[in-house]
């Protein structure tokens, strides 16, 4: 990867094509990737426009953030109808449309959408309101050109909360119609069931905030939409990604797992074309450390939905981890343009640049400490283990004053202040190793891939405390668990004059079998990035 932005690749569309040219053979070499610096996520993600080539005369377009006139908590209603917008208006084949990534902040109610339009470099703007009043909500939408600030089209829709979302449908097609090109989506057929349309919206909207509670707590909601509406393919294939996305940290004895499966093949057999339910598949897969099925997964999920966020997200690790690093980057950030809360994103393209040693790109790529409590921990956790890499206790210690100031919770606090006591004394204390070894058990109850992070996060402490034997019992404990980032293997400074050990040699050639097989699924699913 190029450290001048005119030697990078142009566009994700371009990573994507580079998937071919990459090695395949079944010995993979080191991986190597040259330093960059992480310019910021919006300015570097390309404009994203339905698959396959792209007419000369396609008209851009930019969705500005429906404006809530109404009280704070039916945010998630104008939320939602701007997501919708965004990925229906995208499926147009003549249509450019701008990612919510790069309008996300513009939501002022007194903005001006032709000022807006001239900075977003688009032909055309929509723009629009939502107010609940008493049991209906009243949604306006128009079309605006940023040349002349002609209207091209405009409409007031008044709908009962259950049937919201087909003021996205009919917008989105009369929007196509107005800019003269064919509308590709057709009308989605949903519950009329208002209290489940209720839930699922309100679910849906705390599913995609970014963090794991408010996953959690979509659970419900959708568990509850589900039962009321169990035909409804688009709140079931919500349901199964809610279930999906929290298996990992779930000690239930695999109920979870069970649940996420049953609902989303229960989904997929009413609607096989529902990207949410293959996502749901391949994030179960991804847990049970069956990682090429779960690229198999993912690319169904980009074919029939190409701008399914959390199908990039794991694709985008998924090649970090098996061997390609620069193309996966160039998808995480495909990821974050659609979705700029998608912190996990951000912190994958900051682990990768610590790998590497780029401090720099690594800093930019983080950014500042985040606001929600719920993203502290991914966030902190990636910071302590780039330390530990560098062996830098200094820089661990600057940041310890910080720590003490956080709101965490306790088990989340033992963790973090673990880490960084690791961190910052480059030891292993008598007092600390039994709750390292708790925190990062490797016979406890959870999905694979998490337990291979333990064996990870154990290898890496070990490491940087000297403990190189140790190290090497966790390092077979991670192959035992699936291990397939090869990139981990050959770039974590901590493994430096290891890696001609017998024990190190067999556990790389293992993992690099498991990665050759990942890239496979993905280059044959024929993914694409734009």
């Amino acid at each position: 990867m190029a450290r001048r932005r005119e030697d990078r690749f142009a566009s994700a569309d371009e990573a994507g094509q580079a998937l071919g040219n990459l090695v395949t053979s079944d010995t993979l070499p080191p991986v190597s990737i040259t330093p960059v610096s992480a310019s910021r996520v919006q300015e570097a993600a390309p404009a994203l426009a339905a698959p396959g080539k792209v007419p000369t005369s396609a008209k851009t377009v930019a969705v500005l953030p429906l404006v809530n006139l109404g009280p704070a908590d039916d945010e998630y209603l104008a939320q939602t109808l701007t997501e919708d917008l965004v990925d229906l208006l995208s499926v147009v084949p003549e249509l450019r449309v701008r990612p919510r990534g790069q309008t996300a902040k513009m939501d002022d109610a007194a903005r001006d959408v032709r000022e807006l339009g001239r900075t977003l470099n688009v032909d055309v703007v929509v723009d629009g309101s939502i107010r609940r009043i008493g049991d209906a909500v009243r949604i306006a939408v128009r079309l605006v050109t940023v040349e002349d600030g002609f209207q091209l089209w405009a409409r007031r829709f008044e709908r009962s909360p259950a049937k919201v979302l087909t003021v996205a449908d009919e917008a989105a097609g009369a929007i196509a119609r107005a800019l003269a090109t064919e509308h590709a989506a057709q009308p989605r057929q949903g519950t009329t069931d208002s209290v489940a349309q209720e839930l699922y919206l309100r679910g849906r909207f705390l599913m995609h905030r970014g963090w794991f509670e408010s996953t959690r707590h979509a659970v419900g909601m959708l568990r509850e939409a589900w039962q009321r509406a169990p035909s409804d393919p688009r709140i079931g294939g919500t349901y199964a990604l809610s279930l999906a996305r929290i298996m990992p940290a779930e000690d239930n004895g695999g109920e979870t797992t069970r649940e996420a499966r049953a609902v989303a093949d229960k989904v997929l057999a009413m609607s096989p074309t529902q990207a949410e339910a293959r996502v749901a598949l391949g994030l179960i897969h991804l847990g049970a450390s069956e990682s090429a099925a779960a690229a198999t997964e993912f690319g169904r999920a980009l074919a029939v939905s190409p701008n399914a966020v959390e199908a990039l997200d794991a694709v985008g690790r998924l090649l970090a981890e098996a061997g390609r690093p620069e193309v996966g980057i160039e998808t995480l950030r495909r990821a974050l343009a659609i979705d700029p809360e998608l912190s996990q994103a951000r912190h994958t393209i900051g682990r990768i640049y610590g790998l590497f040693a780029d401090i720099e790109s690594f800093e930019e790529a983080m950014g500042p400490f985040p606001e929600h409590p719920g993203d502290l921990v991914p966030y902190l956790m990636t910071r302590a283990r780039v330390l530990l890499w560098s062996r830098d206790p200094e820089r661990a210690k600057a940041l310890l004053p910080r720590l003490s100031d956080l709101a965490l919770s306790p088990y989340a606090r033992a963790s973090i202040d673990g880490l960084f006591e690791v961190a910052s004394t480059l030891t292993l204390s008598p007092a600390l190793r039994p709750k390292i070894d708790a925190m990062l058990s490797l016979d406890a109850p959870f999905a694979p891939r998490r337990l291979c992070f333990h064996a990870q996060l154990r290898v890496e402490i070990k490491l940087a405390t000297g403990d190189v034997e140790g190290a090497m019992k966790d390092l077979h404990g991670a192959d035992a668990h699936g291990l397939v980032d090869l990139v981990w293997l050959d770039r974590c400074p901590l493994f430096d004059g290891l890696r001609d050990r017998a024990e190190f040699v067999a556990v790389r050639a293992k993992t690099a079998a498991r990665a050759q097989r990942v890239l496979q699924a993905i280059d044959d699913a024929h993914v694409r990035f734009s």
